[in-house]
């Protein structure tokens, strides 16, 4: 090793140390679910103030078992709350609306005239109908 006039640690403060990772709060929940023959699966949620939490799932034989994957869920969670401290938010897709003619409504035609009567309506019997009298099938 050679002998230098700086002191020690200096090479890394030159070369830039690595920014230390803030402090912050963290509520972790650990559920743990009984398998077949002997162990857990063991939900743990990571989450922090301003974070989505981060979910994983794992096999452990007990509780420190499952708390032994927590150091490493933290490192991951703090890794991806430095670039994504909120998952992506879903919108749902606009529903299509027919489309609406954008001047004024257009006006309905004219309904057709009505047909004058050329006299009394005969009735079935061939007759024509007496007035105030309906005929039964006119």
């Amino acid at each position: 090793m050679e002998a230098t006039d700086e002191p020690p640690g200096a090479e890394m403060a030159a070369a830039g140390p690595a920014a230390p990772t803030p402090r912050r709060s963290l509520k972790l929940v650990v559920t743990l679910r009984p398998v077949e023959g002997a162990g857990y699966r063991a939900l743990l949620a990571l989450g922090a103030d301003g974070c989505d939490p981060l979910l994983r799932s794992a096999e452990a034989g007990d509780l420190q078992g499952a708390l032994d994957e927590v150091p490493a869920l933290v490192a991951e969670a703090e890794d991806r709350w430095q670039t994504h401290p909120r998952n992506p938010t879903v919108r749902p897709a606009p529903r299509a609306r027919p489309a609406r003619p954008s001047g004024p409504p257009a006006s309905l035609p004219p309904a057709p005239p009505e047909p004058e009567a050329a006299g009394p309506i005969p009735d079935a019997t061939g007759e024509p109908a007496r007035p105030g009298q309906l005929s039964l099938f006119g």
